[in-house]
């Protein structure tokens, strides 16, 4: 259950992301990469704040897992990029396929290293 809900508050980190994208580029004519850098951000933290209450439930403060889910963040875009060249090199699949394939890999990924030390309890 709780890897439903860490895959849930995922799908509302994206779509913030897209809604800041999609609204700072339409209405604000701002540009696309600065965009979906805004977009990207909003959505991480969103994702923090609602995987710290609501996936994990965690007792610890901010200050002590928000460094540690960025950390993870980070090493997860990488490892997406990485992923998708290398599946996309050697099986030459549509991109979207690929894709899908990347996003769930990382996102078990994410929730293994979220639960296991993100906003794992201090022992």
């Amino acid at each position: 259950m709780q890897f439903l809900v860490f895959a849930l508050v995922g799908a509302v980190g994206t779509l913030a992301h897209y809604a800041v994208l999609l609204t700072l580029v339409e209405c604000f004519r701002q540009p696309a990469v600065m965009a979906t850098a805004c977009g990207a951000l909003v959505g991480a933290l969103l994702n923090f704040v609602l995987n710290h209450r609501l996936t994990f439930a965690s007792q610890e403060k901010y200050r002590r897992t928000i460094l540690r889910f960025m950390l993870i963040a980070a090493l997860s875009l990488v490892l997406n990029a990485l992923l998708l060249q290398l599946l996309l090199h050697w099986t030459g699949w549509d991109y979207r396929i690929a894709q899908l394939i990347v996003t769930l890999l990382v996102l078990v990924l994410n929730y293994v290293l979220s639960a296991l030390w993100a906003f794992a309890a201090p022992r």
